[in-house]
């Protein structure tokens, strides 16, 4: 369980007269559910304090059992007991969405939809499988490729879908390459997007993909913590996948520019790999 938690503060000029009533009334704690991406968490509000310690006390009081951990507004720092986990499997699941919404609905033809992977130490196994909802096969670069080489065996007999996997496995012709640690490979085609967990310099390099805010996400509250926190508890949930925006050159775009710069990007790789050729 967790809860996210904010704080109403007095404005920065308020004077002596205020503060001594605050100190006088104490803290204001309430406690609400509320709901964001078809989800019902439990929100504190603690007004009436005088500064964010004060806040804390009261708050802590309030907590109710089973609280877990808390989400807190951007520069507040919960005591360490409270601190949230990472939300690695939300990102990684979010990642995964992403990368199959890009082929969705783009110009690019079925059989030319092949995902390329670069994942050397094999720290996301569960990629190829998800991959294959959307690409019509997955070649993998990696270190570790006796592990990949076992899941490209149960994937084709499963699937009947083929995963090609080698330390030096070129990419060249896959519609879009997949980068989850961040880490973008040396010797990429810039023409080929890229698709990767963090913003990195180079090409056509989306990163960081967002759900779709649905529902009341509390003032100063990250949607992404919160998406990350209801996930935990319902990763069945579908509005929390619900790939809405991603970052490229360090600002935001919606998922369907995005979708049209992979067909797009495409496009231009096809008529210079036909003008080689010509010449």
């Amino acid at each position: 369980m967790f809860a996210c938690i904010i704080f109403s503060l007095p404005p920065k000029a308020a004077g002596i007269i205020e503060g001594l009533r605050l100190r006088l009334l104490g803290p204001e704690v309430a406690i609400s559910q509320e709901e964001a991406f078809g989800e019902r968490f439990t929100l504190i509000t603690v007004a009436r304090c005088r500064n964010i310690a004060s806040g804390w006390k009261a708050a802590e009081k309030a907590l109710p059992p089973g609280a877990g951990f808390l989400i807190c507004p951007k520069g507040i720092e919960p005591p360490e007991r409270l601190a949230p986990p990472d939300f690695t499997r939300y990102e990684r699941a979010l990642f995964a969405r992403a990368a199959c919404e890009l082929a969705a609905g783009t110009i690019i033809p079925p059989y030319l939809r092949t995902a390329g992977l670069y994942d050397p130490h094999a720290r996301h196994l569960s990629l190829p499988g998800a991959l294959l909802r959307s690409y019509t096969s997955v070649r993998v670069r990696t270190r570790e490729t006796a592990r990949y080489e076992a899941l490209a065996e149960r994937l084709l007999e499963e699937l009947g879908a083929p995963v090609t996997v080698s330390e030096n496995a070129s990419f060249d012709d896959c519609a879009i390459i997949l980068c989850p640690d961040s880490d973008l490979p040396q010797r990429i085609n810039p023409l080929i997007p890229v698709l990767s967990m963090r913003p990195a310099p180079g090409g056509t390099v989306f990163s960081e993909p967002a759900a779709a805010i649905r529902g009341r996400v509390p003032p100063g509250i990250d949607p992404r913590l919160l998406a990350g926190a209801l996930f935990e508890l319902s990763p069945c949930a579908a509005p929390l996948l619900d790939v809405a925006s991603l970052t490229l050159n360090g600002r935001r775009i919606p998922l369907e520019r995005a979708k049209a710069l992979v067909g797009e990007a495409r496009k231009v790789r096809d008529r210079a790999y036909a003008a080689a050729a010509y010449e």
